[in-house]
């Protein structure tokens, strides 16, 4: 419909202009969903500088981009933007080291603290140990430093 139409060409513009300005030039596609009110953004080319330490880059473009999407919407979009894969390759490193967690805490009976993370990045670990019956998780602590607790179920 037009309506996402004019959402696609905005956002390929913003974030072509924006990725331009960082001195980072990329294919910016995007695929709208409007049954599912999503918004999916891949970004083609481009150097490896576009994820930045721990993907910081990729949610602030991310941020910006769910913005631009949403302004003066009544129904919102649920945006997510991705390059090489980075999101599915995080959310595996991000298990890995939830098991690892859990197995360290269930041997030590003692709680570990992660490091911080954001909202997207904690509830992957929280799913991922959901269904372990001597672990519970829990986050702790104020953004940007809020942190996921794993601990021992007695």
């Amino acid at each position: 419909n037009t309506d996402s139409e004019e959402v696609k060409a905005t956002l390929v513009k913003f974030l072509s202009e924006v990725l331009e300005k960082m001195d980072m030039p990329a294919e910016v596609k995007v695929e709208i969903d409007d049954n599912e009110r999503s918004i999916d953004i891949e970004i083609e080319g481009g150097n490896g500088d576009i994820i930045g330490k721990r993907g910081q880059t990729l949610d602030a473009l991310q941020y910006l981009a769910s913005i631009v999407a949403n302004r003066e919407k009544e129904e919102y979009y649920r945006l997510k933007l991705d390059t090489k894969k980075y999101r599915e390759r995080r959310a595996k490193t991000l298990e890995n080291l939830a098991k690892n967690v859990a197995d360290k805490v269930k041997k030590t009976r003692r709680k570990i603290v992660l490091e911080p993370m954001n909202p997207y990045e904690r509830r992957i670990i929280h799913a991922y140990l959901q269904s372990d019956k001597q672990i519970t998780t829990k986050s702790e602590g104020e953004e940007p430093n809020r942190r996921v607790v794993v601990y021992y179920k007695r």
